[in-house]
């Protein structure tokens, strides 16, 4: 089964580099740089207007299954 990703157990790559690793990449001249995530619940997005997106959407249809069960009752 897969695990769920979540911002706990998502780990900044460049965190783990070396002082060997940081040493070959001036030598070679390899740069990085860090990738901005956003996060909502377990789900994860590489672009905002996607978890606002997925956010306002889930929101309303939460919202409007309340408001479709109180009228039932």
């Amino acid at each position: 089964t897969a695990s769920l990703r979540t911002e706990e157990n998502l780990v900044n790559k460049e965190d783990n580099i070396t002082e060997e690793d940081r040493t070959l990449m001036g030598q070679y001249g390899i740069t990085s740089a860090s990738k901005m995530m956003y996060f909502y619940k377990e789900y994860r997005y590489e672009n905002l207007s996607d978890a606002l997106h997925y956010a306002k959407g889930e929101t309303k249809r939460t919202q409007n299954n309340i408001l479709r069960t109180s009228t039932e009752t």
